[in-house]
């Protein structure tokens, strides 16, 4: 197969993310998102690194704990085995542990208050936002250019008109 063109990359890329988003709760391998590209799951994972600086596997597992996390907060009424499943866990075990590794609290702490420590934690670990005592009432958005970075896949539900004047903002920079 001849080298793809970076674009073709992104698309790859892009088509494995939507793949894992929507499959979230199965059992996923590297071998079934190489096959729907037509491609090897070793080029799969050279590609997905090269586009994303990132594992493909440490990708799926943050995608499975982050939508665990906010489960446990919106869905007060399934069990842990329940999320386990529904973010494609096959043991409530593997998931405690694998909750635990990525929030330092297990899925029970978590929804009883853990996050709240937790967005402390990352507020603790930069200097300017802990010393800061500023609300975001009344905060409108702007967009800076910053240093090229690589982008994969951007995601967003709904628009209300607090959303609206940044996405517009974002276009408009984006044209030019």
């Amino acid at each position: 197969m001849k080298k793809e063109t970076m674009r073709q990359r992104a698309d790859i890329v892009n088509k494995a993310l939507y793949r894992i988003y929507s499959n979230i709760e199965a059992d996923l391998t590297v071998e079934e998102l190489a096959k729907d590209e037509g491609i090897s799951a070793h080029h799969l994972h050279r590609i997905w690194k090269e586009e994303t600086g990132k594992n493909l596997h440490e990708t799926i597992k943050s995608i499975r704990l982050q939508k665990a996390a906010n489960l446990l907060l919106s869905n007060r009424y399934a069990n842990i085995s329940q999320i386990a499943a529904m973010c494609g866990y096959g043991s409530q075990t593997s998931f405690i542990k694998a909750f635990r590794s990525r929030f330092d609290t297990t899925p029970n702490g978590w929804r009883n208050g853990g996050y709240l420590a937790y967005s402390d934690s990352i507020l603790a670990s930069s200097a300017s936002a802990s010393a800061s005592e500023r609300g975001f009432e009344g905060l409108i958005p702007k967009i800076k250019k910053g240093p090229k970075i690589k982008a994969a896949y951007v995601r967003h539900k709904g628009y209300g008109i607090s959303i609206k004047n940044s996405w517009n903002k974002l276009y408009a920079w984006a044209l030019q």
